[in-house]
């Protein structure tokens, strides 16, 4: 089954999008901005690519510690722990 991403301006409240397990979208992109968001331990049951549009985004795995600078992606395969770091001044694309 596949799910059409769609523009984070169509959502009243982008927070509440959950791609993660269980989530409201299968897959999709997702485009955050704004504020300071720490994700807390989790994984995903597909691959993810997250890309940093703007600002730094520090994302961490049981082994390393890594810092996403702007124009940057990083490639999380499916079922690794991880959390993400997001500060205001971040924007950044997962799909």
């Amino acid at each position: 089954m596949t799910v059409s991403a769609r523009s984070a301006t169509e959502f009243a409240e982008p927070a509440n999008i959950d791609l993660r397990r269980g989530g409201r979208a299968k897959a999709g992109s997702y485009l955050y901005e704004g504020r300071q968001l720490i994700t807390g331990w989790h994984s995903h049951d597909m691959h993810q690519i997250e890309y940093a549009v703007g600002g730094v985004v520090e994302v961490e795995t049981a082994a390393a510690h890594y810092l996403l600078p702007p124009q940057q992606a990083a490639w999380i395969p499916a079922g690794l722990e991880h959390q993400a770091t997001m500060r205001p001044e971040v924007r950044t694309v997962a799909v």
